[in-house]
């Protein structure tokens, strides 16, 4: 009768240890066994020289005798805790099988897992500049954690106004970061020189295939000192040299420019433009002009000139201006008054203005033209000034070339005691011209004359032929035969007649 006996000498074990397993087998029989054979299946996990199966055969054991077998079992790294079965089965041929088991019970102690941990620390070396300044840009990743950090990517995002070589990102990798291991880059940011005052927040990012994204920031102020505006600043001071005079007298002003500001004023011109009836006396207009050129901070220029009073300016205050500009400057201006008064005049002389208007004909077909001339004469004792001609067409009637309607002139003075002023134009009349008498006036005035003075001419269309720009039409020779002969000759009646447009008397 056989029993079977297995033991482990070491119960409890760590995952990847060994265990040493007894199997014992005893023949309490009172005959032989023959033919033992003894089977030992390790659990899963478990093996002896990589079998996990072990065989051992006898091939007797006669009453009262042992039969024992010894043997070092390897278990897994990797086995979870729990208790492990392994069970022996010895047989005989003339015996059945009888088993034991033993249990070895894995008991790992608790692990910690093996991960990196990143952490990132960024600084400026430098954190207040000024707008065009530098700053040392220092970041550091460090991983804290007790696994390796794989394929790491730095990305640092500069903030707008900021450059290293003239990109706004940069960026490093590493392959890998031990636990407890540092990685450290230094650069240099360049910021604009327009930089407006203010806090500017550098970012910079750090990532790992095994870990995410972990950031820090680093703050520079921008801090310029207050900044004085450069311009110039021009004014301008004039004033009548004579606080009152006469007509047909001169004036003198005086003007001066300066620049106040703290920057030069470039390309400083004055304009004078004078009241009605004063003239500069060196071009006869009553606007005139001056180049100064450049004026430096605190720089005055003084300009001296004199101006003629036209015989014909009434009494009464007139001012007159003058303005600076410059090409980095807008205007600025002052005035003079100077006034012209009866006390210094004596007796006030006027002007007497006439006009007459006339053309080269006095009919016209539809389609055809017309030569005006306007005549203005001042009769009087003072002369006329800033006057003003205007000459309004009837319907269907424009100049010739322009298509305009109406026509305006100016003269800014016509002398006394028979001045002359004459204008001439050409109207063409439109095709469409109904057949009719078409007047057309023309007014002029002066800014030293009472009221207005007109005149007109009146021109007829006419349909079929009609007298020419002289006034003479063609002869139309009629011949009557008379049956009279006179001294045996024969006479004839010769009589000349003109041919008239529609509705005239011949």
């Amino acid at each position: 009768m056989l029993i079977i006996n297995k033991v482990a000498n070491n119960t409890l074990i760590l995952a990847g240890g060994q265990t040493v397993f007894t199997i014992t087998v005893t023949n309490v029989g009172n005959g032989v066994a023959n033919n033992l054979n003894l089977v030992d299946y390790l659990p899963v996990g478990f093996n002896v020289n990589g079998n996990s199966t072990i065989t051992w055969t006898k091939s007797s054991l006669n009453p009262g005798q042992t039969w024992t077998n010894t043997f070092i079992a390897q278990s897994s790294s990797s086995l979870a805790n729990g208790s492990y079965v392994n069970t022996a089965t010895v047989s005989a041929s003339n015996h059945g099988s009888v088993s034991d088991t033993a249990t070895v019970v894995v008991n790992n102690p608790p692990t910690t897992p093996t991960n990196p941990v990143l952490i990132i620390n960024k600084v400026a070396n430098n954190t207040l500049i000024l707008a065009g300044g530098q700053t040392v840009f220092t970041i550091t990743v460090t991983n804290v954690g007790n696994g390796v950090a794989n394929n790491l990517n730095l990305v640092d995002y500069l903030p707008v106004g900021f450059n290293v070589n003239g990109n706004s990102t940069i960026t490093w990798t590493k392959s890998s970061l031990n636990p407890g291991q540092t990685w450290t880059n230094t650069f240099i940011a360049q910021s604009s020189s327009s930089l407006a005052n203010g806090s500017y927040v550098n970012t910079a990012t750090v990532s790992a295939s095994n870990h995410g994204s972990v950031s820090d920031t680093a703050t520079v102020v921008v801090n310029n000192p207050p900044t004085t505006p450069t311009n110039p600043v021009l004014t301008i001071n004039k004033v009548a040299n004579n606080a009152s005079t006469n007509a047909n007298s001169n004036v003198s002003y005086f003007v001066s420019v300066t620049n106040f500001g703290n920057a030069t004023a470039i390309n400083v011109t004055l304009t004078d433009i004078l009241p009605s009836g004063f003239t500069h006396t060196t071009n006869s207009s009553n606007m005139r002009t001056w180049s100064l050129g450049n004026l430096v901070p605190n720089e005055t220029k003084n300009v001296n000139y004199t101006a003629f009073v036209a015989s014909g300016v009434v009494n009464g205050f007139y001012t007159n201006t003058a303005t600076a500009s410059a090409s980095n400057h807008g205007s600025v201006s002052d005035t003079a008054i100077v006034q012209v008064t009866g006390s210094i005049l004596g007796e006030q002389s006027d002007p007497k203005l006439v006009i007459e208007k006339t053309a080269n004909r006095k009919t016209i077909n539809p389609g055809g033209t017309v030569t005006y001339t306007i005549t203005v004469k001042n009769f009087g004792d003072a002369d006329a000034v800033s006057l003003t001609l205007k000459d309004v067409f009837p319907d269907y009637f424009s100049q010739v070339n322009t298509g305009l309607t109406s026509l305006t002139w100016t003269n800014p003075i016509l002398v006394k005691n028979g001045g002359v002023w004459q204008v001439s134009y050409t109207a063409v009349v439109g095709n469409s011209a109904p057949q009719a008498d078409y007047m057309n006036t023309a007014t002029v005035w002066a800014g030293n004359h009472s009221g207005q003075v007109k005149d007109d001419y009146t021109v007829g269309v006419r349909k079929g032929t009609v007298l020419g720009d002289t006034g003479v039409g063609p002869l139309q020779i009629l011949f009557w035969f008379s049956s009279a002969l006179i001294f045996g000759v024969a006479t004839y009646q010769i009589r000349k007649k003109y041919i008239l447009a529609p509705g005239e008397q011949n």
